[in-house]
């Protein structure tokens, strides 16, 4: 993408800002997200302010940027300034500060699933708990008047604290399981109760629909209330043997995504290369790249009750 666009943006939304902030700093920040992706967004910091907002472009500007007018880069302008300005709405006289303290934001603390080989390196950086083929890392929560998102915790917030790794788990894991709890459901009455749309590739959310809506070989989605890092919803306890309950025998476990796993009986289908073969076309044909968490599928042992990769 055009480093001019970007500039162009920055100046603007500069400009339109100066009559109510003074604007210290306002630059292209280049963000790593998850599987070594990275985005593109505008940092903004103004005089008295300790937050500094990435607002990043949406879809709709990445796919479109090199036709953009200059009344359309105005309006573009103008939706960064806005947002901005909501990050920072309930300041007083332009003064926004932020307790970063453990005691602060520990019930803020939630778990992230990622795929461990494709993030060796951004793992160098911050703590986290190796789980099969997978990495448990540590993130805060945060909600900014309508936005909200989250930051992944480094080894320099984490020494800051001076929190252990196991301290991080145990309120991690009752911050998830109380705020997020966990959902099991029938694929189909899932996607049905949530969207009642028909999937296309279009909508990036195509789910190869001759597989998951055949009854002879009914699947499941287990992931939380929010869809946010669902993924996680394996490690709380008791929910794997809570869906052993519900579909009465052990089974596999296929990433869909960070946000959600799809499940399926042994008794139902025990193919595992069929399985293997459904996750990739999904990952390739469906999963955005920093929302792919792997190519593996797992089976829950009830007996042992544990989650292992199936070589």
């Amino acid at each position: 993408m055009s480093d001019n666009i970007y500039n162009t943006l920055c100046e603007k939304v500069r400009e339109s800002l100066k009559d109510e902030y003074d604007i210290r700093d306002i630059r292209v920040h280049v963000t790593e997200k998850n599987n070594g992706v990275s985005q593109k967004g505008i940092v903004i910091r103004a005089e008295g302010c300790q937050l500094m907002p990435c607002i990043y472009p949406d879809n709709d500007f990445i796919q479109n940027y090199e036709n953009l007018t200059e009344e359309e880069i105005d309006r573009y302008a103008a939706i960064f300034a806005d947002n901005f300005r909501k990050c920072l709405k309930n300041n007083v006289e332009g003064q926004t500060f932020i307790d970063f303290t453990f005691e602060t934001v520990k019930d803020k603390v939630i778990l992230s699933l990622v795929n461990l080989e494709r993030n060796r390196e951004r793992l160098e950086s911050c703590p986290y708990i190796i789980f099969n083929d997978l990495a448990i890392t540590f993130r805060v929560y945060y909600d900014i008047n309508v936005d909200s998102g989250s930051v992944l915790i480094d080894n320099r917030i984490i020494d800051y604290w001076g929190v252990s790794v196991e301290e991080l788990w145990n309120h991690a894991i009752e911050n998830m399981t109380r705020e997020y709890p966990a959902v099991i459901e029938r694929l189909d009455s899932f996607i049905s109760n949530i969207c009642n749309l028909t999937y296309d590739q279009d909508d990036n959310e195509i789910f190869a629909e001759d597989m998951l809506f055949d009854d002879k070989c009914p699947l499941y989605m287990l992931t939380n209330n929010k869809m946010f890092y669902g993924a996680t919803a394996m490690l709380y306890k008791d929910v794997l043997s809570d869906v052993y309950n519900r579909i009465g025998t052990d089974y596999y476990i296929l990433p869909s995504s960070i946000n959600e796993l799809i499940v399926v009986s042994k008794e139902e289908c025990d193919d595992t290369e069929y399985l293997k073969s459904m996750v990739k076309e999904i990952n390739i044909g469906v999963v955005s790249e920093i929302d792919y968490l792997s190519d593996s599928i797992y089976f829950y042992d009830h007996e042992q009750g544990k989650v292992s990769v199936v070589a």
